[in-house]
């Protein structure tokens, strides 16, 4: 029979030997207390919770699925590379933003949803061509990355023109990919005004 104990029991810095960790056929749902340590023998993994739910303490080789919520709260500050399995399928799932800080590096696409299901009060982009000739392409040295020297657009700039593409308040930043929309309406308006020009020549020369 289990012996109850009402207070924490002070080992003195001695070790538990032969000890057996709470098996369970379950992750329970009573008694839940942060800390607290089971052995899923249906899952065979080790847990703990964390205040809220109960995480596995195994290293995952297979597909997982992140919940980006609680993951500041269960990782501490990491000064070093983390790998999250090594496994062909990793999801990385979230209600809101994701921040990297660092470069970030793909080795598959990096795709932006965008089916026409998901969109409405759809237009071509107007005078994209006029918007193209405002922008500046700068070089520039990064002061956050040890002055590395880079090429790109300046965000403030850009807001002005195109703010679709800028995102944020006291640092901005750009979404270089949507801009490629307006690029192709500016190459297709430019075009025009060649085929239109090129006529003309053909005119002339009668």
């Amino acid at each position: 029979m289990a012996i109850k104990h009402l207070a924490n029991l002070d080992l003195n810095n001695n070790e538990i030997k032969n000890v057996k960790i709470d098996v369970v056929t379950s992750d329970p749902s009573s008694n839940l207390a942060e800390g607290r340590i089971i052995y899923n023998s249906q899952e065979d993994l080790m847990k703990f919770y964390d205040g809220s739910a109960w995480v596995s303490m195994k290293n995952v080789d297979t597909d997982v699925d992140v919940n980006v919520a609680n993951l500041e709260a269960r990782l501490p500050q990491i000064d070093s590379n983390v790998t999250i399995g090594n496994a062909t399928g990793v999801t990385v799932t979230t209600a809101g933003d994701l921040t990297v800080t660092g470069d970030l590096t793909a080795s598959g696409f990096v795709d932006s949803s965008s089916d026409i299901k998901l969109k409405t009060n759809i237009k071509t982009i107007d005078n994209a061509l006029d918007k193209v000739l405002q922008l500046r392409g700068a070089e520039y040295d990064r002061i956050d990355k040890d002055n590395q020297h880079e090429i790109g657009v300046i965000a403030q700039e850009v807001e002005k023109i195109i703010p679709e593409v800028v995102h944020g308040d006291e640092t901005k930043t750009v979404s270089y990919g949507n801009m490629v929309a307006v690029l192709i309406e500016a190459i297709k308006e430019q075009n025009e005004v060649i085929n239109k020009m090129k006529k003309e020549i053909e005119d002339l020369k009668g």
